[in-house]
C-alpha cells in the first residue's frame, strides 16, 4: 500500500493481493476506481481547470471582444480556481489518509490474510 508513488509496496501486501479471491479483487478494484474518481474530482479536475484560466488570461483566443481585454485580475477566474484547488488538496489529504487506512483493513480481512493471521499492523 502506497501513500505515495514513490513509496515500494511491501512484500506482505505483495502476497495478499496475490491470493485474494475473485471477489476480494473486485472490491479491491472498486476501492481504487473510487479513490481515481476522488482524485480526479479534488485536484485534477481544479488544476485543469486553473491552467486553462491561466492560459487564457496570458494569451486570449483572436477576436476578442474589447469588455474583455480589462487587466489580470478581472478577466479569468483563475484566483477561484487556484481557491478550489487548494481546498480540494486539503480536503484530500485527510481523506487519502482514511481510504488507505480503510484498504489496509480490507486486505487485513481477506480470507487468506485471515489464515496466515496477518493484522492491520503487519501491513
Amino acid at each position: 500500500m502506497r501513500l505515495f508513488l514513490w513509496q515500494r509496496e511491501s512484500k506482505t501486501v505483495k502476497n495478499v493481493r496475490h491470493h485474494m479471491t475473485t471477489r476480494e479483487k473486485w472490491r479491491l478494484y472498486l476501492y481504487q476506481g473510487l479513490y481515481g474518481a476522488w482524485y480526479g474530482l479534488t485536484v485534477a479536475l481544479p488544476f485543469g481547470f486553473l491552467v486553462a484560466c491561466v492560459s487564457w488570461s496570458l494569451r486570449p483566443p483572436p477576436d476578442v471582444p474589447e469588455w474583455m481585454t480589462m487587466p489580470f485580475f478581472y478577466r479569468t477566474p483563475w484566483p477561484i480556481a487556484l481557491g478550489v484547488l487548494l481546498v480540494g488538496v486539503a480536503i484530500n489529504i485527510p481523506v487519502v489518509i482514511y481510504l488507505q487506512r480503510k484498504l489496509k483493513r480490507f486486505l487485513a480481512s481477506s480470507k487468506w490474510a485471515r489464515s496466515q493471521g496477518y493484522t492491520v499492523d503487519d501491513l
